[in-house]
């Protein structure tokens, strides 16, 4: 016996939108004197997770984690300046496209003390 032939046409499953920033959020970050800085972002409906792109001034990539939640945090960051991008990635671990990149500052001073030198006596 023989059946008819059949034509399927298989799509692929659209991406998830990329993560937007919340409205009351600044245009900048900027982080504390030793480096650290937190920051959020609204949810994705269907993410399970997103991945977040830290990047130097010039594009090069610093670091790229995922991140289980819709906030983050970086610590120790070198002063300069960085751009910060987000993905959100899917069940099928498919990360979506980039969303907005914001920018974030770190000052050049800085209020680690130094070390105490500690005396000697010399006789």
């Amino acid at each position: 016996a023989a059946t008819d032939v059949r034509t399927f046409i298989i799509k692929s499953r659209p991406l998830l939108p990329p993560p937007r920033w919340a409205d009351t959020s600044p245009d900048g970050f900027r982080s504390d004197p030793k480096g650290n800085l937190s920051f959020g972002w609204l949810e994705v409906d269907g993410a399970k997770n997103y991945l977040m792109i830290l990047e130097s001034e010039e594009g090069q990539v610093l670091e790229q984690r995922t991140v289980p939640r819709n906030a983050a945090s970086l610590s120790r960051l070198k002063p300069g300046q960085y751009n910060v991008k987000l993905k959100s990635v899917d069940n099928n671990q498919r990360p979506g496209p980039l969303g907005e990149p914001k920018k974030i500052s770190v000052p050049n001073l800085s209020d680690i003390r130094a070390p105490k030198i500690k005396t000697m006596k010399v006789k």
